[in-house]
């Protein structure tokens, strides 16, 4: 599960492996997404909650199932987090065990603080659209970087941070 590039066969065996996750400093993590396997996601629940009986290819295929019936339904949902996964698997037929409830439960003690910090992004982002003269739910690059980027990147006029025609390209809120 970690992320790599193969740069060594791009570069004809001169630059070992880069692993961005190290690069960066945080650990790497599967994604549990439309694009996962039912193999990924048994892998996932095991990695986050141990061996369990009721974690089979079986369970995984049906979370792998509901995944893409919420998405049909227009339910934006995420499976990485813990919470996230325990909800998935709940959701699928699995029978939630006393360390699972125990996750979901923390996670609804931190409710309250993440909805106070998503807010915060929404003012923001609200804000650097509202700059440019029009609310459109769209920031330019230059609002983009200022409201979000900034403290992280320092240039944002550098080649790699410009489109190939050197003009920068809009952001849109999903």
């Amino acid at each position: 599960s970690e992320i790599e590039t193969d740069s060594a066969s791009l570069s004809g065996g001169r630059i070992p492996d880069f692993d961005l996750s190290k690069f960066l400093g945080v650990k790497s993590e599967l994604r549990i997404t439309t694009m996962a396997s039912p193999e990924m996601i048994l892998l996932k629940l095991r990695s986050e909650f141990g061996d369990e009986p009721q974690f089979t290819i079986d369970i995984a295929g049906a979370m792998k199932d509901q995944i893409i019936k919420n998405l049909t339904a227009g339910r934006k949902e995420e499976y990485t987090s813990k919470s996230g996964l325990a909800m998935l698997f709940d959701q699928s037929g699995g029978h939630v065990t006393a360390k699972i409830a125990e996750i979901i439960n923390a996670t609804a003690e931190n409710k309250p603080h993440i909805d106070f910090l998503i807010e915060e992004v929404k003012k923001l982002w609200k804000m650097y659209d509202e700059a440019d003269g029009t609310a459109d739910d769209t920031l330019t690059f230059e609002n983009f970087y200022n409201g979000f980027m900034a403290p992280y990147f320092g240039c944002y006029r550098c080649e790699d941070s410009t489109g190939r025609n050197g003009h920068s390209a809009l952001i849109p809120l999903l």
